[in-house]
Formats: C-alpha cells, sequence, structure tokens
C-alpha cells in the first residue's frame, strides 16, 4: 500500500529534511525515497506535484529567469517593427528561445558537475546528486532544449540570434564548465557567456524589423550591452563567490576567491569602475539620450563605494552588500536604459495595421 511522504516524516522526525534523497525507479508509477535506512513508496501523484521543482532545478529557473530578462531589454533597446502586436508576438517567439537554450545549458551544466554538486552544501539537493533524475534523462532533456530553443530562434528571428544563442550554449557547457576545475579564468568565460544574452535580443529584433541589418548599425549598440553585462558580472559573482569559497575548496573548483583573494577584490573593484563608462558609450553610440548619464551616476557612485570596501576590508560583510546591491543594479540599469532608449529612423519592413 502506498504510503504517504508526510506520515513518514512525521514519524521519523529526527531526520532532517535536507538529507530527503529520492530515486525514480520503474515502473514509472512510483517513486522512492530514502529517510535515513528507511525506503518509502511515492503515489505518482505524489511524484508528480515534485516534478515542477525538480526540473526548476535542474535547469535554475531563477538564473535563467535572468537571462531572459536581460535577452527581454536587448529586444526592448532595438528599433521597433513600427507594429505593438509585431513587436510583442517576437517578443515571446525571442524569449522562448532563449529561455529554452538556457535550460539546455544549464542542464548540460548540472550533467558534467553532477560528482562535484554533491560535495558542496549550497548544490548536494540538486536533482543528480540526490538522483531525482538520471543523468540519462538530464543529458537527452538537455539536448532536446537546446535544439529547440536554437530552432525556435533559427525560425522565428533570424540566422544570427540562433547562432549566438548556439554558440553561448557551446562556451557554457563545453568550455566554462570544465575550465572551473582548470583555471581561475572560468569567471572570465562566464562573463563572456552572460554579456551574450541581450546582443540575441537585439539583434533577434533589428533583423526582424529591417530587410537588412547593417553591421555599423548594429555592432555600437551591441557592444554597449555586452560591455554592461560583462562588467556586472565581476562585482557580482566576485562578491557571491567569496562567501561560499569553502564549497568551492571542498569541490576542488579554480575560483580566484580560493586561490587569489586579492585578484578577487581587484577584478570586483575595476570592472566596478569600468560600469562607470557605460553611460558615455551609450550616449556616443546614441543608443540613450544625455540624460542617461545623469540619472545613472548615483547607481555607478554606490557602485564603486562598495567596490571599494570590499576591496579594502574583504570579509562577509562587505562582500554580501555588494552581492545584493548588484541584484538591484541590474535592472534599475537596463530600464533607465530603456526609459532614455533613442530609435533610429529606418523604414520597417513592416506596416502598422497590416496583415500579420
Amino acid at each position: 500500500m502506498t504510503i504517504s511522504i508526510l506520515r513518514v516524516v512525521g514519524r521519523t522526525s529526527h531526520i532532517s529534511l535536507q538529507r530527503i534523497t529520492l530515486k525514480f525507479i520503474r515502473p514509472y508509477t512510483e517513486a522512492s525515497y530514502r529517510l535515513g535506512n528507511d525506503r518509502v513508496i511515492v503515489s505518482l501523484r505524489e511524484r508528480w506535484k515534485e516534478l515542477p521543482r525538480i526540473y526548476g532545478s535542474l535547469v535554475k529557473l531563477k538564473l535563467s529567469a535572468l537571462v531572459v530578462a536581460t535577452t527581454a531589454a536587448g529586444f526592448g533597446l532595438a528599433p521597433s517593427t513600427g507594429s505593438l502586436s509585431t513587436d510583442l508576438a517576437l517578443l515571446g517567439w525571442t524569449a522562448a528561445g532563449v529561455a529554452l537554450s538556457s535550460f539546455g545549458a544549464n542542464s548540460f551544466n548540472q550533467w558534467l558537475e553532477a560528482p562535484l554538486d554533491s560535495q558542496m552544501g549550497r548544490t548536494c539537493m540538486r536533482p543528480l546528486p540526490t538522483h531525482q533524475l538520471t543523468s540519462f534523462h538530464a543529458f537527452n532533456f538537455a539536448l532536446a532544449s537546446s535544439a529547440c530553443g536554437v530552432g525556435l530562434l533559427l525560425w522565428k528571428t533570424n540566422w544570427l540570434a540562433a547562432l549566438l544563442s548556439g554558440t553561448n550554449i557551446l562556451l557554457y557547457a563545453a568550455f566554462y564548465t570544465p575550465m572551473k576545475r582548470l583555471s581561475v579564468g572560468n569567471t572570465w568565460m562566464g562573463a563572456i557567456v552572460g554579456a551574450i544574452p541581450p546582443l540575441i535580443g537585439y539583434i533577434g529584433h533589428y533583423a526582424a524589423a529591417f530587410s537588412t541589418v547593417p553591421w555599423s548599425e548594429i555592432l555600437p549598440p551591441c557592444s554597449v550591452l555586452a560591455l554592461l553585462l560583462y562588467c556586472w558580472q565581476f562585482p557580482h559573482f566576485m562578491a557571491l563567490s567569496w562567501n561560499i569559497r569553502g564549497d568551492y575548496a571542498r569541490a576542488g573548483y579554480f575560483m580566484a576567491s580560493v586561490l587569489r583573494p586579492s585578484l578577487t577584490t581587484a577584478s570586483a573593484l575595476r570592472h566596478s569602475s569600468g560600469l562607470a563608462f557605460i553611460a558615455p558609450m551609450a550616449w556616443y553610440t546614441d543608443l540613450v539620450g544625455p540624460e542617461f548619464m545623469l540619472s545613472s551616476l548615483p547607481l555607478n557612485a554606490i557602485m564603486i563605494f562598495l567596490a571599494v570596501s570590499f576591496w579594502r576590508k574583504p570579509h562577509r560583510e562587505s562582500a554580501r552588500k555588494l552581492f545584493f546591491y548588484t541584484l538591484l543594479y541590474l535592472p534599475v540599469m537596463m530600464s533607465l536604459l530603456l526609459l532614455h532608449r533613442h530609435f533610429p529612423m529606418r523604414e520597417s519592413k513592416y506596416k502598422p495595421g497590416a496583415s500579420e
């Protein structure tokens, strides 16, 4: 007879819920939890309730949401097609393609790092270390998600956006992930990966709006967007990694926070300072108006102040303040870019009110 997991937890309350593991077994109408030495059969209904959480963990749902958000910001900064319904449809297709690509890249990452994830407190409860999903299943899910994401972008946007998405999956899975066990340079590779999504949004929208895509027009704004995301990731990740460097050391990752602490704080400060140059660059490339430089000034000043504090006295509290500020900085900065954006006056291949 099927036993409810809640009743078992009640009878074995001395066992921490954080140590529950789940293993899918055949036939696929049951799942097997282990609570200490007890094995509990869970009904199919209870198992299906867990699937959203399991897959959300596999695809790193919060990280994927950030990727989609930066893609949408890049999309919004590109010139409009002139038709609101067309723009919204293109945004939906682009976001879906990038989301699927991100799901695939993150699943490949967890498939490759499952043995190491089991050694870190932050990641030991992920689906693969706890046997909630098999490696075979995770690999095929990653492959299918990646193919669908790139294919959707190729179908609904253009070949360049699809190429960027496919390249990003490759960089994340085949370069960044193994580099974490080889060199502290993995952070720089990861920053390149994080800088690409807004380019997919911008180029996908631009190419869909106009019959031709002149490089002279898309390279300057794309460079600004890429540099913004590239620089932002250093204070964000360096501050994060500082407070979990013990986990990284146990898993054997080559992180600057573990092997080169001075490089960690210096990189956070250098790239925080670099963010101050984004505003004049955005104005010079005609991506935004001059008022953007004034409105972004307080944001950059606070970022540099917190980065200097982290550089001078690197400890848990200074790292924590810098990390949480970076979470505020990026959406506000992107919102200001959208608020002050400029559109080049070109003839869209779409006509307002035309049949779509």
